[in-house]
Formats: structure tokens, C-alpha cells, sequence
């Protein structure tokens, strides 16, 4: 999403795939709860304090940019979400995982889940009240259940049986302090998707690599 400076156009709105079914469904479709705001296409190292013109010029080049167009790839948009910082912070926050480790091999059969654990730097102990929000690019390869404060959302992949082609494209999102996975069964190939990790109070944000091993079938031929 971009915001213009124009009498015309303010908004212009990129639908993912899933934000086109939620649209075409009357009456229980598409409804905007809520937004966030970023500034990836900004580059402020062109902030001149050495502008001829004076102080009010200090930012002309960075108010002359060109808006990036709106981007509905989770992965590559929204990294740097605008937030509310306290007066006199000097560092950005940022969160991590505990171990740095951000990518995984887990494999279909496995009922031992794999549990992700954040932390925030500046401040330390940030995210403590709300926690994270974790979004998974695919509810055909993981389950996601929230842990600890704020713990909600997810889903238990035992709910969707049967319907696992409908899950293909669905984005699933919890919340809380930590993340308990677990694979869905892949039988063709080994799977890759990306878990999706942000600060629900001071932002930060971190993509996790996880890849479900294909599931080994004995066939007993008599």
C-alpha cells in the first residue's frame, strides 16, 4: 500500500490472492480491521543538512522519491513498519531467536514439535505484554499454535483433513511468546516454507526458513 500526493488517487491497493476470494464473497467478505505503515522505498541518507536552501530543503530529495508500486509478496514488503518509539531512543529494535538459528529441517512424521523462541533487542525484554505475531506462508506444509502472553490464533492441522488443497494458499497467523510447529505429512517431495516473526510493541522483524522432509511410505509387495 502507498499513500500519493495527489488530489486524485490517495491509496493504491495491491489484493493478494486471498484478499480477491475474501472480496468476492458478499456480505462475509473482505473487511480492513486494521492497517500498518512502512517506509522500505525510503532512503535517508539523502537528507542534506548542507542544502544551500536551508533547513526546510534538508529533505527535498527524499520528498521527491518515487513510491515503490504496492507489492503483495509477504516477503520482500512491510520490513520496515513504521512505529512509536520512546523519546531519545537511539537504536531501532530488533528482535532475534534465541540460538540465531533461522533455519530448520523437521520431518513429516515427527510428533515432537519444533518450539521458536524470540527475544528483542533495544530494548531488551521488549514484546513482553503483546508478544509476536508469527505468520506462516502455507497451512499445507506447517501448523502454527501461539504460546504464552497474548497467545492466540493458529491452527491444528488434524482440523483440516481432507481439505489440504484448500490450505495450499492460506496464510495462517498466531500470536503470543513463543511458537510451537509441527509439519503436515509430505508425501511427493520435500516442502519449503517461511514463518514470518514481527514485535507486536516495538516491531523487528525475522523470516525463518523450515523445511518438511518428504515422508518415507513401505510398500509390502507379496
Amino acid at each position: 500500500m502507498a499513500y500519493l500526493d495527489s488530489g486524485t488517487l490517495t491509496v493504491d491497493a495491491v489484493l493478494t490472492k486471498l484478499g480477491r476470494e475474501k472480496l468476492s464473497q458478499m456480505g462475509q467478505g473482505l473487511q480492513i480491521v486494521k492497517f500498518a505503515l512502512a517506509d522500505d522505498e525510503v532512503d535517508y541518507s539523502l537528507w542534506d543538512i548542507n542544502n544551500s536552501n536551508g533547513s526546510a530543503y534538508y529533505g527535498e530529495a527524499i520528498e521527491n522519491m518515487s513510491l515503490i508500486e504496492a507489492n503483495p509478496n509477504e516477503t520482500s514488503t512491510m520490513k520496515r513498519n513504521l512505529i512509536t518509539l520512546p523519546k531519545n531512543s537511539q537504536r531501532l529494535p530488533t528482535i532475534g531467536m534465541v540460538g540465531g538459528i533461522t533455519s530448520y529441517t523437521i520431518d513429516s512424521g515427527t510428533t515432537i514439535p519444533l518450539i521458536l523462541k524470540m527475544q528483542t533487542f533495544n530494548p531488551a525484554g521488549g514484546n513482553g505484554t503483546l508478544g509476536y505475531t508469527a505468520t506462516i506462508l502455507s497451512g499445507a506444509i506447517l501448523q502454527i499454535e501461539g504460546q504464552g502472553v497474548n497467545a492466540g490464533g493458529g491452527t491444528s492441522w488434524w482440523l483440516n483433513q481432507g481439505i489440504q488443497t484448500n490450505m495450499e494458499n492460506r496464510v495462517i497467523t498466531a500470536t503470543g511468546m513463543e511458537f510451537s510447529i509441527l509439519p503436515v505429512a509430505q508425501y511427493n517431495q520435500n516442502r519449503v516454507t517461511q514463518v514470518m516473526i514481527s514485535g507486536n510493541e516495538t516491531g523487528g522483524h525475522i523470516v525463518v526458513d523450515i523445511t518438511v522432509n518428504q515422508m518415507s511410505v513401505n510398500v509390502l509387495v507379496t
